[in-house]
């Protein structure tokens, strides 16, 4: 940033050296803030605990299930490229046939 400072006029580069300096500001100040917090003594009750065990329990969930699918979803590509290894080519042609190409060409090549 400062390398190239020499190209602006003194006032961009006030301007610059402001919005550089607000940046440190906002992030000193942020962590201070986090260092020197006091404690709200705020009573939650049990409806936090319970949505706490939810969220968990959510999470846990999807994790569980997207790994799931993604085993099923590889078991079954495992077992797709096994069928297109064992199909021959009669069977080949009468399936592309009905999908629109003519089994006469196929036969050809």
């Amino acid at each position: 940033m400062r390398a190239y400072l020499w190209l602006v006029s003194p006032t961009q580069k006030n301007l610059l050296s402001f919005k550089m300096n607000y940046k440190k500001i906002a992030l000193y100040s942020f962590f201070l803030s986090a260092l020197f917090t006091q404690p709200a003594h705020a009573y939650a009750g049990p409806g936090v605990a319970l949505g706490a065990v939810i969220v968990f329990l959510t999470v846990v969930f999807a994790f569980l299930a997207s790994t799931f699918l993604s085993l099923i979803n590889f078991i079954k590509g495992l077992f797709k490229q096994n069928n297109d290894r064992g199909v021959d080519s009669k069977e080949v042609s009468s399936t592309e046939s009905s999908e629109g190409t003519n089994s006469k060409e196929i036969n050809k090549s």
